[in-house]
């Protein structure tokens, strides 16, 4: 029998309000039990402009609480869908993969967390146990994707938590930390693959994390209320967040515990940031008197903000995405007359909406992408590498305490077996899932692979776990295995020996 928990976490969840929005160039919608969205960071590899974006899509609620979309300054559309009353909840948004778009958002008559896609069609989006997910009044979700793999993250009371879609294996959930009441998860696709998580933890600290490893950044404390963004410029993340002096910070992956101070101060909590060129990013921002400024990171050197002049109404945060033909783009609420707005960085004059929007809820956006037609290149080598997984315990919802882990190597490559190392694991025993089974399932034998110590997969082992007889994985597609652990004490984790061809 695989090791249980007495104490399961509930598999719904609520969000804090999203202060900070970081768009995504890459996403994908999530099939089956979960539909996974929210904003999100650029992918992997050198943005350009040139004809590789095809729009922008607006997400926002007007002021009967309707969710309302509009593509690049077309006809705004009312979806027919009413948000929470009296509530700071909003809306998530991020491109496609395919050149479409993907938003999620708290349904006003259940709170249910719904998708809505491109195509006009609605979804509910569901959680391990195939319940429907829920999130908390004044709060909103967090997503971001790669290559058809999810990345949605949530608190729930005091944790931070995350579900994902990872290929066979749809809605794992991840337990990351504690997080400071009426603060929000940001999230973003790594450049070398997976995500990266950043929150405020309940001592008010920033924190971050990629599922593996994580950091706090100590003696800085985060307001209450106020929530970090995070981007990825195509070779590093960067995170914007406010201090509790309403200083405006940066902080990257190259120097992640020496923030960078940007030049204005800023209102509380009203931050988003977007990446534009490989290396480059863009923030913007509300100071004091509500005027919303832009100030960009180009190659780790800071260039001068920019005020706008142009009023953002208290209480709302500007979102920005980078791409589309105006090379960035701003959504903002007016102050002046309470519709949504766009600025972009070549039509610098502001475009109205022309709808009266809520005057307490933030709008959404994103670069639409042109779909791509090129193939990902083929494995490569012939000498199969040995590489190691380490599946650490997750949150269990119900039956035995699930493990999951990932694997993305340096290029395109193939999975041919999995070993269980026989050191130190006498008299215990892993079940790695199927394909299309859950956690909950490990002690069906139908569901399950089971590997004593030293023991290694056959070819059909691998085709019942992957789902197809040589599994491919990418660095912004990782390779990913979900199971239990038989024996005891049970482990915090396990490792498993990788025979992969690159």
């Amino acid at each position: 029998m695989a090791m249980r928990n007495n104490n399961p976490i509930a598999a719904k969840r609520g969000t804090t309000r999203r202060i900070a929005v970081a768009t995504a160039t890459a996403f994908a919608v999530a099939v089956g039990l979960a539909v996974a969205v929210a904003p999100a960071a650029k992918a992997n590899g050198t943005i350009g402009f040139g004809n590789r974006f095809a729009g922008v899509e607006k997400a926002f609620v007007d002021a009967n609480g309707h969710l309302r979309t509009q593509l690049s300054n077309t006809t705004v559309v009312d979806t027919g869908h009413v948000l929470p009353a009296n509530s700071t909840s909003g809306v998530s948004i991020a491109s496609a993969v395919d050149g479409t778009f993907l938003a999620v958002f708290p349904d006003g008559d259940n709170g249910n967390v719904l998708s809505y896609d491109a195509n006009n069609t609605f979804g509910t989006i569901t959680s391990t146990t195939g319940l429907p997910v829920t999130v908390d009044a004044n709060t909103s979700p967090a997503v971001a994707s790669a290559d058809g793999f999810t990345s949605m993250t949530f608190v729930q009371g005091t944790s931070v938590y995350e579900l994902a879609n990872f290929g066979p294996h749809p809605n794992q959930l991840f337990s990351f930390g504690t997080a400071l009441a009426g603060t929000s998860p940001a999230t973003t696709v790594l450049p070398a693959g997976g995500f990266i998580t950043t929150w405020v933890n309940t001592s008010g600290l920033l924190q971050w994390t990629n599922g593996t490893n994580g950091a706090i950044l100590n003696n800085f404390l985060v307001p209450r209320g106020s929530s970090p963004t995070i981007t990825s410029d195509g070779s590093h993340w960067t995170i914007d967040v406010v201090d509790n002096g309403s200083r405006l910070w940066q902080l990257t992956d190259a120097s992640p515990q020496t923030p960078i101070q940007l030049d204005v101060s800023v209102r509380f909590g009203s931050v988003s940031s977007s990446s534009l060129l490989d290396t480059s990013t863009i923030t913007a921002f509300a100071d004091t008197s509500n005027n919303l400024w832009i100030q960009g990171l180009f190659g780790g050197t800071k260039l001068t903000a920019r005020n706008t002049n142009l009023k953002v109404q208290p209480g709302t945060t500007p979102a920005v995405t980078g791409g589309g033909d105006d090379g960035w783009i701003v959504e903002f609420e007016s102050q002046t007359n309470q519709h949504m707005v766009s600025f972009g960085n070549n039509s610098l004059t502001p475009t109205d909406s022309g709808v009266l929007v809520d005057s307490a809820r933030s709008a959404a956006v994103t670069d639409l992408v042109r779909a791509s037609s090129t193939p990902p290149p083929p494995p490569g080598g012939t000498s199969p590498s040995t590489a190691f997984m380490n599946l650490t315990e997750q949150p269990v919802v119900s039956g035995p305490i699930p493990y999951a882990g990932t694997f993305a190597g340096p290029t395109t490559g193939t999975l041919l077996s999995i070993t269980y190392p026989s050191a130190g694991h006498a008299f215990t025993s892993i079940e790695l899932l199927k394909a299309g089974h859950t956690s909950a399932e490990c002690d069906d034998p139908n569901a399950v692979v089971v590997l004593n110590p030293g023991q290694t997969t056959t070819a059909s082992d691998i085709l019942a776990i992957a789902g197809v007889a040589a599994p491919t994985f990418t660095m912004a597609r990782p390779l990913s295995l979900v199971g239990c652990f038989i024996g005891t004490p049970t482990p915090s984790f396990f490792s498993v020996q990788l025979s992969v061809q690159f």
